[in-house]
């Protein structure tokens, strides 16, 4: 969704390399999560097309603000905010926390920051298509390490995805 409301709203993301390549990575993607050719929905399946859709109406929204806020003091203000809006709702109770779980929990919320702000970064450098279909590679990657990691089993169709979504993204920095 991203890539497509992306060239939609945005004039200067309207690249036809780029776009073109994304919409080829994505597929690429999709085809390699399909469960013998067909896509399974659960009862979370709505509100993950939701969430998506509303993703993508964000990315926009930031690369808009990025014209006018540096990534790291934007990511800092959406995540006071995000913050503050959920410990009002879920009301956690932090003091329940075992010291043996902080290590890990530090660990992990700065590394979900510096992917955030170096995605920030992405958006306002090369715009968020081309930012989008990087991030492509993403879930691939995850599945590359789980499976060398933790063995899982290798599924046939992720190995022709990652070639299609690496030959993308070589394609659309040679012709962007």
């Amino acid at each position: 969704f991203t890539i497509l409301v992306g060239s939609i709203i945005l004039p200067e993301e309207r690249n036809l390399a780029v776009f073109g390549a994304s919409l080829v990575a994505a597929l690429a993607l999709f085809w390699a999560h399909l469960d013998h050719n067909h896509i399974k929905f659960d009862r979370y399946s709505e509100w993950l097309l939701v969430a998506l859709f509303l993703i993508a109406f964000e990315s926009i929204l930031i690369k808009k603000l990025l014209d006018v806020y540096h990534p790291v003091t934007l990511y800092l203000f959406r995540t006071t905010i995000l913050t503050l809006l959920f410990f009002l709702w879920y009301r956690p109770k932090v003091g329940a926390i075992e010291k043996s779980a902080w290590g890990p929990l530090v660990a992990s919320g700065i590394l979900g920051a510096a992917s955030m702000i170096f995605r920030f970064y992405g958006y306002q450098q090369i715009g968020v298509v081309f930012t989008t279909l990087i991030l492509l590679l993403g879930p691939i990657l995850v599945y590359f390490a789980s499976v060398l990691y933790f063995h899982e089993h290798l599924k046939p169709k992720t190995i022709p995805a990652a070639i299609v979504i690496l030959g993308a993204i070589i394609y659309a920095s040679l012709f962007a």
